[in-house]
């Protein structure tokens, strides 16, 4: 939520909806709980990957959060696909590096090359700070166009 209150607070005009993007039905009504009571001066939706075909927004924030266990279901390229799609301006995927990228061949693998070597992406790692959504959050809403 950190995120969206600084992009709420920033009150740029570039951002008039956000997609928040879950893959599990459970997270994405977790989501909604948090951001129930809350006002933003943009439109935001909680939404699985299932249920977000045909949707779109200024942003789409990718939960991939996930720090062990099996991710195949997170990595699917074609879930990936519909998800990331469905931003008009910008992607924020939050998720556990190491976890994502069990390969080097994999989807978000090869996502970060082709990002990074574009330079279409950023790659940012949040580490050691008392807060690091906060920190995360600022540095977003520095970075906007």
């Amino acid at each position: 939520m950190a995120l969206l209150e600084s992009l709420d607070q920033n009150k740029q005009e570039a951002v008039r909806s956000v997609l928040v993007v879950c893959p599990y039905e459970a997270q994405r009504q977790a989501v909604a709980r948090a951001m129930r009571d809350m006002r933003y001066a943009f439109s935001v939706k909680a939404t699985t990957v299932d249920a977000v075909q045909g949707s779109e927004a200024d942003m789409v924030i990718l939960l991939m959060t996930r720090s062990r266990g099996p991710v195949q279901f997170l990595l699917d390229r074609h879930r990936l696909n519909v998800a990331m799609s469905r931003a008009r301006e910008a992607v924020i995927v939050f998720g556990h590096l190491a976890c994502l990228t069990p390969q080097q061949s994999g989807p978000i693998s090869r996502m970060l090359e082709l990002g990074l070597n574009a330079r279409t992406l950023e790659l940012v790692k949040v580490r050691n700070v008392k807060n690091p959504w906060r920190a995360l959050a600022k540095w977003v809403v520095s970075h906007q166009p």
